[in-house]
């Protein structure tokens, strides 16, 4: 038998009505079928789930890539198999944890080569090995195409879990590293045929670096008053953060840092914003900072302040425009 919500009202609330749930799910889209689950499963809007234990909580993960999707073809078997630990890492990073353990489920065609497969399993190892997280096993299948599927149990001290919904008016907006790298990463490869792969573009696109190190340091600062990854682009993670805080966001967008690569492949300064609001990939944190804190938390975590906190309705309206896996283009 189905699960069932706690009341039917609430999947009207979230999507709008019977019409909606009666569609397909492209016409309803990711971010409002994460709030029917929700509904069904009375859990929270998070990175991670949090289970608390004792003095401490236990952080819980799951994320699933697709070649169609996920792997374009200049992609190797060992950057798809690094992507998968990645992404499911930097969901540990986003709430201040510390990775422990990862079991993976791995589908891939029958005509895929032995060699093709120890590349992947040495990408999964070589990223698992860099950020001491133990891999014990999973469950391997015959696929259509190649499907990675990872689950991280990470751990934080009880009180250092950063959750999306802790900022407060006149905290300041910040992020780690650079935005737009993985995005641009993206347009180089289609652009070009015969693509520089060591470019810094389209390493940040197929070799992803979970910020782990600094949301570790972040939480651990009691400064930090919210946070989440930047996986599925600026807009979406802003969303996120202001849904979860019920506040809004003044952002200085010429802050922003950007990569000197990038200006080979954006247009011009509305082709950059635009490339930062929507493009996925990047898993910097986004975090919101007491202001007496930032010179101190300066000094061991390197990050950029981009914009303060303001009222709900006083600050940018933002629409979430970041990658969806369930809508079509075209």
């Amino acid at each position: 038998m189905a699960p069932q919500p706690r009341s039917g009202s609430m999947q009207q609330n979230h999507l709008g009505g019977e019409g909606l749930l009666n569609g397909l799910l492209r016409d309803i889209g990711e971010r409002r079928l994460i709030e029917l689950v929700s509904s069904y499963f009375e859990t929270q809007e998070e990175d991670c789930a949090v289970v608390e234990l004792g003095g401490e909580c236990l952080l819980l993960t799951s994320d699933m890539l697709h070649e169609k999707s996920d792997f374009p073809p200049q992609m190797t078997p060992y950057q798809m198999g690094w992507s998968l630990v990645a992404v499911n890492l930097s969901d540990i990073a986003a709430m201040g944890g510390e990775p422990l353990f990862m079991v993976d489920a791995i589908g891939v065609p029958p005509e895929f080569s032995v060699e093709a497969f120890k590349e992947l399993l040495s990408g999964i190892h070589s990223c698992a090995l860099r950020f001491g997280l133990g891999v014990l096993g999973g469950d391997l299948d015959a696929h259509d195409e190649i499907t990675l599927t990872g689950f991280v149990l990470g751990v934080a001290r009880e009180g250092r879990v950063i959750r999306r919904s802790g900022a407060k008016v006149g905290d300041l907006l910040c992020i780690t590293g650079h935005l737009g790298s993985a995005g641009g990463g993206l347009r180089l490869i289609e652009r070009e045929k015969d693509v520089d792969l060591s470019d810094p573009l389209v390493k940040a696109l197929f070799e992803p670096v979970p910020r782990v190190k600094e949301g570790l340091k972040l939480s651990g600062s009691g400064f930090v008053t919210s946070m989440t990854d930047i996986s599925d682009g600026l807009s979406v993670s802003l969303a996120d953060l202001s849904r979860a805080s019920h506040v809004g966001f003044e952002i200085d967008w010429e802050r922003i840092p950007v990569r000197s690569e990038l200006f080979k492949v954006v247009e011009d300064a509305d082709d950059l914003r635009s490339l930062l609001l929507s493009a996925g990939g990047d898993y910097e944190l986004l975090f919101t900072v007491m202001p007496e804190g930032v010179n101190e938390l300066r000094q061991v975590v390197d990050f950029t302040v981009i914009g303060r906190v303001v009222e709900k309705n006083a600050g940018e309206r933002v629409v979430p425009s970041g990658y969806d896996h369930f809508k079509v283009e075209g």
